[in-house]
């Protein structure tokens, strides 16, 4: 091979943000260091030519900035190590190795490869990156076989000896794979070996119906005559399907040696279904007996639908062009034409129906005529998160609000990498920033998982929104958007790029978004989601940055463009898109709409013909059960059609009408043309009471409610009040002698301007929902779930649930707790119980405070002991049954329960003695004298003593008591002698008595 062949290695860019680039660095450097020897090149200059010629012009422009990078190619090279060197991240390296994952065609070679060149930037020692290699590749290998079969090994195995058993059941598989290739008979379109020598091959694990292997053993086991028919399915162009794409069902065709039919592709059928005529034709030579079959197959949409007749089953081996099989059972429909089937679990594993994560039934986003917007618009549509130009937002704080700094929530293990990366994208983004001074305000981190492996970060500002005052913007109503919309046949959708982080945060606001993390604490710079005032403000915003602008409706960061003409809708769609450029706002362009003639928007399906309600809002008439009889046939297909816009100069109809268990209203317009059109519906259910009114007051009922619920189109007009009842007209009108409860109701019909009219039932087809009420379902109610997480929280792990409820059913108190929380009255509760039963409740038999559990006294000892293991001081211990549980006297058994912990008192240090206090010497001889009793000694004698504090000259007295009053009469004399001191000190007894009390009072003298 000539020097001029020799391939030329790719330039390094060292701005690509793929990875570090620190490691893409000393790769890509590798790299050079080959091509120049395979070149040939010994000179300096030229390696340092070749250097600065194969990197981009960035790196020129790099060395350019260094200092010392000399002349030689090992100066410029050295300088450049230096450079990169510094930019390398140990924490980003080793979250990459954790991230890797084997890849659908990567075999086992080269996914160990792959993570041995990602463990070399991550600083493991060579025995550590082994170890660290094969757990990864145990954990993340894309076969749960493989996975299976590893974890058999000794923890002790080495990353070779998995990697031989790993590498021969690859090896096995693809084996298996051609074997079973070439036993499947009858292939169509089968290729020779030297035609898919250039194709990838398709591993194993990619078969839908299992393992190879499983796949021809039930073949080969089941092959004899008669079991089984090769069904081979053929496409001419393979599509991808979601479940609400289209319409029409996606047909295949099943060439076999019969005529051939088509198979429908249903994503919504549990079964494949045959009709007779197409079994006839596979069965025509005998070959496929039916079998009997208890599958009852009942048709979708229905209340109780009756069973669809089957023939019987039978399974067959279906194969797909692209490789895929799947052994499937098949029934056979009584009906001759009924069609054929394919569902959902065959149709996927045969790889002709692709399940997407995420759906849409409306348009692409850009048709072709749209693409010059993103040219002449590219800020807007650039993806990234802008920032409102010459907008600060400082948010009203109620300073009588005490500031909370709430408990942080640790960051698990696992997570912590992810949140890393989370912290530095959004400080990247000049989202948030880190709070270095102190702050009065903090926040707990929420860690939120998204469907696609990635987090959301949180902030719980339940605390700090209660110290925000709100602005209460308010909000366009249905009735005044589709009043706005009233005329238009094109219409434009846009949504802003996370429109809360859109609108820079003024300084002295920032302070309450600060929250706290394991890496320390952060605060947002843009408003943060969470805040209580956050929508209205982002309604405030956009209005004011759209204000003036023709056609255009917001709610939020949901942005509408409609217009009556293709022109006139463009043009506004223009002025809009300008008006967010010269903002600095950015939009999603994947929830982008441009230029269709209908969408989805604020909970309406909105088109030129009208207002229709969406999926969600159709359920209510889709879950109804079938009507049968003409009339109300009649009826529900009036109901379920598409609502016009309201025209203010169109004359305006109110129906209304009443059943035992509901009522409904519509209102609707007479057009030109001569057609009544429907506006609105709407409809509720009868309360208990109200269910007890005659039929009479139900009819007035629903007539008042109807105007009330329409107030906002009829006020101020006059219009047709219609409805079925003859009796209720006459009621109505002031000419009969209505009951108290229906003149109430006349007289809120005085705020309006009706004509009374009266139309019979028969001809109201406006009454489906007043006659046809949908079941409630209870919907789950969070608090149980709730009370569920705290007992699982609460209750310790060395105690079972069972352990539990037995304890509450043999505790007295509790029980008689139990039957005041039934019954209400609580007088018979013992103090402490009554006085909390705001704060009692009962769940699965267990009596909960608040978020904590109600111990019963046999587990008293034992929950005493599990807080205290570990030898936990009374403050920790204290905190722990706090947070967890609750009984009467709680705090002072933990503390009673520590004190006496035997080992606690052993490693416990003796207490420091008191510290002797000097006291100041008297000023004078007989100023302070000290006093007690020396005995009793055999004789039954007592010596009185008396010692001067000054001269320590004593006098002693023998008694025969050691009382208070025989202290008194020696201390008479003695004072009679010597004159009476100012301080007599002694013990407490039998000198603390009140006899003795009284004489040093009587005396004046100062007894310590």
């Amino acid at each position: 091979m000539s020097m001029s062949e020799i391939t030329s290695i790719p330039l390094f860019d060292p701005f690509e943000q793929t990875g570090s680039v620190g490691p893409r660095w000393d790769r890509w450097k590798t790299r050079l260091q080959y091509y120049i020897d395979a070149r040939g090149v010994t000179v300096d200059n030229r390696k340092r030519a070749l250097l600065l010629h194969l990197a981009r012009p960035a790196v020129q422009d790099i060395l350019a900035t260094l200092s010392d990078t000399g002349t030689t190619y090992m100066e410029a090279l050295t300088a450049l190590n230096t450079y990169f060197s510094s930019q390398k991240s140990l924490q980003f390296e080793r979250h990459t190795f954790r991230q890797a994952h084997q890849m659908p065609n990567e075999s086992i070679a080269q996914y160990v490869t792959r993570l041995r060149r990602l463990g070399e930037h991550c600083d493991f020692d060579k025995y550590s990156l082994d170890e660290v290699i094969k757990d990864q590749f145990i954990e993340h290998c894309h076969s749960n076989t493989l996975c299976r079969r590893l974890l058999r090994e000794k923890s002790t195995a080495s990353l070779g000896s998995l990697l031989d058993i790993a590498r021969s059941m690859e090896s096995a598989n693809f084996q298996a794979a051609n074997i079973e290739k070439n036993l499947v008979p009858g292939r169509l379109g089968q290729r020779s070996p030297t035609n898919n020598a250039n194709r990838q091959r398709r591993r194993p694990s990619e078969f839908y119906f299992g393992e190879t292997a499983t796949m021809y053993t039930l073949w080969h086991r089941h092959r004899r005559p008669g079991m089984f028919v090769i069904l081979l399915m053929k496409m001419t162009v393979m599509r991808h399907f979601t479940l609400t794409l289209t319409k029409q069902k996606q047909t295949s065709h099943l060439p076999l040696k019969v005529p051939q039919f088509k198979v429908c592709i249903d994503s919504g059928a549990t079964a494949n279904t045959i009709d007779y005529a197409t079994y006839e034709a596979i069965n025509a030579a005998k070959t496929v007996p039916l079998k009997p079959t208890s599958v009852k197959l009942r048709p979708y949409g229905q209340d109780n639908p009756a069973p669809i007749p089957l023939a019987g089953s039978f399974f067959g081996l279906i194969s797909s062009p692209s490789g895929h099989m799947d052994l499937a059972r098949f029934l056979v429909l009584k009906a001759r034409n009924a069609g054929c089937f394919l569902s959902r679990e065959s149709s996927t594993r045969l790889g002709m129906l692709h399940i997407a994560a995420f759906t849409t039934t409306e348009h692409t986003p850009y048709h072709a005529e749209y693409q010059y917007l993103l040219q002449k618009f590219p800020a807007v549509f650039s993806g990234k998160i802008g920032k409102l130009k010459a907008y600060h937002l400082e948010l009203n704080i109620d300073p009588t609000v005490r500031p909370v700094v709430q408990h942080s929530r640790p960051t698990p293990l696992h997570y912590r990498a992810k949140v890393e990366a989370k912290l530095k994208q959004l400080e990247d983004q000049d989202i948030i920033e880190q709070v270095t001074g102190p702050t009065p305000w903090v926040s707990p981190l929420v860690i939120v998982d998204k469907p696609n492996g990635d987090i959301r970060l949180c902030v719980n500002m339940c605390k700090p929104n209660e110290a925000l005052r709100r602005t209460h913007h308010p909000y366009p109503t249905a009735e005044e958007i589709l009043q706005d919309l009233n005329g238009s046949k094109f219409f434009s959708k846009m949504d802003l790029k996370e429109c809360y982080h859109q609108i820079k945060l003024g300084e002295s606001s920032r302070h309450l978004t600060a929250f706290k993390t394991h890496v320390g604490l952060r605060c947002y710079k843009r408003l943060a989601y969470g805040a209580s005032v956050g929508s209205e403000i982002c309604q405030h915003v956009i209005g004011e940055v759209l204000e003036g602008s023709n056609n255009v409706i917001n709610i939020s960061d949901d942005i509408l463009v409609h217009g009556t003409t293709k022109e006139e809708n463009d043009k506004s769609l223009e002025n809009v898109l300008l008006r967010l450029q010269e903002k600095n706002l950015t939009v999603n362009p994947a929830k982008c709409l441009f230029g269709v003639p209908e969408l989805n928007y604020y909970g309406f399906h909105i088109s030129a013909q009208g207002v229709s309600p969406t999926r969600i809002e159709y359920t209510e008439s889709s879950t109804c059960s079938h009507p049968t009889q003409p009339q109300k046939q009649e009826a529900f297909w009036d109901y379920d059609t598409v609502l016009a816009h309201f025209d203010p100069s169109l004359p305006t109809q109110v129906r209304h009408d009443a059943c035992k268990i509901r009522i409904g209203g519509a209102l609707s317009q007479k057009h030109p043309a001569g057609s009544i059109r429907p506006v609105a519906y709407a409809s509720r259910s009868l309360s208990p009471v109200e269910q007890r009114y005659s039929r009479t007051e139900r009819e007035a009922l629903s007539r008042v409610w109807a105007c009330e619920k329409f107030h906002f189109y009829i006020y101020g007009s006059q219009f047709d009040l219609v409805g079925d009842h003859k009796p209720l007209e006459v009621l109505l009108n002031g000419r009969g002698n209505p009951s108290p409860r229906i003149e109430r109701w006349r007289l809120r019909l005085q705020n309006y301007n009706p004509r009374i009219v009266y139309q019979p039932g028969i001809q109201n087809g406006f009454d489906f929902l007043s006659r046809k009420p949908v079941p409630t379902n209870t919907p789950r109610n969070p608090l149980e779930d709730y009370d569920n997480s705290i007992i699982v929280d609460s209750l310790p792990s060395a105690i079972t649930l069972q352990e539990l409820l037995v304890a509450f059913e043999s505790d007295p108190t509790l029980k008689i707790i139990k039957e005041c929380l039934d019954t209400g009255s609580w007088s018979a509760a013992p103090a402490p119980f009554a006085d909390l039963n705001e704060e009692l409740c009962q769940k699965r038999g267990i009596l909960l405070q608040n978020n904590r559990i109600v111990i019963p006294e046999a587990l008293r000892p034992r929950i005493l002991q599990l807080a205290h293991e570990g030898h936990q001081g009374i403050t920790k211990v204290k905190q722990h049954l706090r947070q967890r549980v609750w009984r009467p006297g709680i705090d002072t058994q933990a503390e009673r329960h520590v004190r006496e912990c035997l080992g606690c008192q052993i490693v416990r240090p003796t207490p420091p003695p008191e510290p002797l206090r000097m006291t100041d010497p008297p000023k004078q001889v007989w100023h302070t004298i000290h006093i007690d009793y020396c005995g009793p000694f055999p004789s039954g004698e007592y010596l009185f003593v008396a010692v001067d504090e000054t001269s320590r000259y004593p006098e002693v007295h023998v008694t025969h008591s050691g009382s208070a009053a025989t202290a008194i009469t020696h201390l008479n004399q003695m004072f009679a002698t010597h004159g009476i001191p100012e301080v007599i000190t002694s013990d407490n007894v039998p000198f603390g008595s009140e006899e003795f009390k009284a004489w040093c009072k009587q005396l004046s003298i100062k007894h310590r």
